[in-house]
């Protein structure tokens, strides 16, 4: 990444660049002023709706600043918002990396009129309110991470006469994903306004590149590989699920089908059992949970809530025998994790994984995309094969390490 900065930058003397992005992890929450949200956490026990509590979030982000911490050469800038701040704005300076938080709610009652009512306007706050943090740095480079999410990546619309470098996380403007209704108007029709905009991006997914080169002809395209987190493999541990799911609780995501999958997989083997890590909560939840008690897998399942340490989700994760991730939406950073904790993993075959992952060896279990009934039936291959999951698993982990270095991201 450090080499495509410079070549944005046309030389490599020291320059202050702009990192714009939404996360947290432990390190950012202990020098940040946070809110205990007592009130909050009160009536939400009344409404028996899970704790909110404070979670690692954008992983790769905070694996990105570890690279940049490689490089003192360059002045980092890390621009983010941030739930739950005591003040408007906080800025500290830690290991030679400058960090800028922005405040982003306020209590229950507000931020729920906010976001039903008010989305557009607060978003354009926040995007004016980042623009003005960029223009007191005066960075010679801004890099944005996603586009997605309007609320902070919509402050390339603002920015004047400074050179923009957006990294893809995903592409909402894309006709697969429509289908399942994935981004509503205005995130999509945003999306689009800041890559009409931005005349740099990265992405190593062809299926972006030529998304975003039909929204934008003369764009140019400076390929990036996102880090990924490499998680502590724990030695002999206890295993207690067959299956395992962690992620973001959506249906794009696959939830929705491994659990109707799972019920196939209990008329087979009886005695699985499968953990779902994350909330079941909204419109989605409540219909997802009428799924399980409809079914006869319910006393099969597990839910538990998301943990607010990546490494406490981390060794949950490794109690299962097998980790089944059944996104349509491409190659997410938990089957990276997955693969680099030597776990076998399950997946859809999208074209990413078709075209670049199960080539020389098979690294990843893959069932017909969209096809419940070919999920169900490698689950139930996995279970009985478990010896041969490990070959899977053994080689998802050599490809990982292999694919996925940080040092040659950095």
């Amino acid at each position: 990444m450090i080499s495509t900065l410079i070549f944005i930058m046309m030389d490599n003397s020291k320059h202050r660049i702009v990192f714009v992005s939404f996360f947290s992890n432990k390190k950012i929450r202990s020098l940040l002023k946070l809110k205990s949200w007592i009130i909050r956490n009160f009536i939400f026990k009344i409404l028996d709706h899970p704790k909110f509590q404070y979670s690692d979030t954008a992983v790769w982000v905070s694996d990105f600043i570890e690279q940049f911490e490689k490089h003192p050469d360059f002045e980092y800038h890390i621009l983010s918002v941030h739930s739950g701040m005591c003040q408007k704005r906080q800025n500290f300076y830690v290991n030679d990396i400058h960090y800028h938080f922005l405040k982003f709610d306020y209590n229950l009652v507000l931020d729920t009129l906010i976001a039903k009512f008010f989305r557009k306007q607060r978003d354009l706050y926040v995007r004016k309110s980042l623009n003005e943090m960029i223009e007191e740095i005066d960075p010679q480079l801004v890099v944005i991470c996603g586009a997605e999410n309007p609320f902070y990546s919509t402050v390339a619309l603002e920015i004047r006469n400074k050179p923009i470098y957006l990294l893809l996380q995903t592409v909402l403007n894309n006709p697969q994903l429509s289908l399942y209704n994935i981004g509503d108007t205005y995130r999509i029709k945003m999306e689009e306004l800041i890559f009409q905009k931005v005349h740099y991006f990265g992405t190593s997914v062809l299926k972006y590149y030529s998304l975003y080169k039909r929204i934008n002809p003369d764009s140019i395209c400076l390929p990036i590989k996102f880090p990924s987190h490499k998680p502590q493999i724990q030695k002999d541990i206890c295993k207690e699920f067959d299956f395992l799911y962690y992620g973001q609780i959506s249906k794009n995501k696959g939830i929705e089908d491994l659990i109707i999958a799972m019920s196939k997989v209990v008329a087979i083997c009886p005695d699985a059992k499968l953990c779902i890590i994350g909330e079941l909560l909204g419109d989605y939840g409540a219909h997802l949970n009428k799924i399980i008690t409809d079914s006869i897998c319910m006393s099969h399942i597990t839910i538990i809530p998301r943990f607010s340490s990546l490494d406490d989700l981390h060794y949950m994760v490794q109690k299962a025998h097998c980790i089944v991730l059944p996104s349509i939406t491409g190659f997410n950073s938990t089957i990276r994790e997955s693969m680099l904790m030597n776990l076998p993993v399950i997946v859809y075959e999208t074209e990413y994984i078709r075209n670049n992952i199960n080539i020389e060896k098979e690294c990843l279990l893959a069932a017909n995309l969209n096809d419940i009934e070919d999920l169900s039936k490698k689950m139930i291959f996995a279970k009985e094969n478990m010896a041969y999951m490990q070959v899977i698993a053994s080689n998802g982990k050599e490809y990982a390490e292999r694919e996925f270095n940080n040092d040659e991201i950095g």
